[in-house]
């Protein structure tokens, strides 16, 4: 019995330091608009993700990139925004 209950604390505690730990991430965002290649503005934002996984918020920030390419009547308009996880 007692290495029965022996085996049973053993599983929990490694199980428990297995599980995923949760944290605060922040998500550092940068955009970047420019004209015919001349950066016209550069901004930036940062996003808090509270008590979330690594991968979860790894994917909550990277869901804030993006590019975009518009071209109309001979101007070129081009926006990027890239982020890191810290």
């Amino acid at each position: 019995m007692k290495k029965v209950l022996l085996m049973m604390v053993l599983g929990g505690a490694i199980a428990l330091t297995s599980c995923s730990k949760k944290g605060d991430y922040t998500c550092d965002c940068e955009s970047t608009m420019s004209t015919n290649g001349v950066t016209d503005i550069t901004s930036s934002v940062s996003f808090e993700y509270k008590d979330q996984k690594e991968e979860d918020a790894k994917d909550l920030c990277s869901a804030n990139e993006s590019s975009s390419n518009i071209s109309l009547v001979g101007i070129t308009s081009s926006s990027v925004t890239t982020c890191t996880l810290k």
